[in-house]
């Protein structure tokens, strides 16, 4: 009986997860194909400590469908500044420049603060 009920559990989630298998296996390629093409390191610290890359969507996953694992779409970034890049706290110019947001700028920083974020640009 307890077999019966594991065998119908597995089907059940394996179905279940099916998708989910394909679209893991999509921004893993995405992710490996983003990181790559910046040669494993953050665009903009240069970090290459794997853990703390992000694969960062330049048109978010959310406006553009069809270019959700598009590679082309991506940009390397550390963990910090794919946090402020999600968040529109910095971006880049059609020249790939760094452009800190006026909100950053508003604030009374640390030194932490500006040596991080402020002095990238």
């Amino acid at each position: 009986m307890m077999l019966d009920s594991w065998s119908r559990y597995v089907r059940r989630i394996r179905g279940l997860t099916s998708p989910a298998r394909l679209v893991d296996a999509r921004m893993r390629d995405f992710r490996n194909n983003a990181l790559a093409s910046y040669e494993n390191r953050c665009a903009i610290s240069g970090v290459t400590i794997p853990s703390l890359l992000v694969a960062s969507h330049i048109i978010p996953w959310s406006v553009n469908e069809s270019r959700r694992a598009d590679p082309r779409n991506g940009v390397c970034l550390n963990s910090l500044y794919d946090k402020a890049f999600d968040r529109g706290l910095v971006t880049f110019s059609d020249d790939m420049r760094v452009v800190i947001s006026p909100v950053l700028r508003a604030q009374s920083p640390s030194q932490f603060h500006q040596w991080a974020l402020l002095d990238i640009e």
